[in-house]
């Protein structure tokens, strides 16, 4: 496991959902995941993540983004950046 998925699993917050305790990721570990997935399906869910959760750490999103863009010489972070602007128009 690299240091983006021990970093997503320190980031896990516990939930009690009935008599049972679950380990959830962070909402923006999940936007992460969800925007390198880049599926059409899958870039609608992060809109209404976002929306959801408008506190969400943004740098923390955009600083992994970042970095997966230099190792997978790809545009994950502009692909962020676009459905922010659109969620915020």
């Amino acid at each position: 496991m690299g240091w983006v998925g021990r970093q997503a699993i320190k980031r896990a917050k516990n939930i009690k959902l009935g008599e049972s305790l679950v380990r959830l990721a962070s909402v923006e570990d999940v936007v992460i995941h969800k925007v390198i997935a880049a599926r059409a399906r899958v870039l609608e869910d992060v809109k209404s993540i976002l929306l959801k959760n408008p506190k969400h750490d943004l740098a923390y999103i955009e600083k992994w983004l970042k970095e997966f863009d230099k190792s997978l010489r790809a545009k994950f972070l502009k692909v962020f950046r676009n459905i922010e602007k659109e969620i915020h128009y």
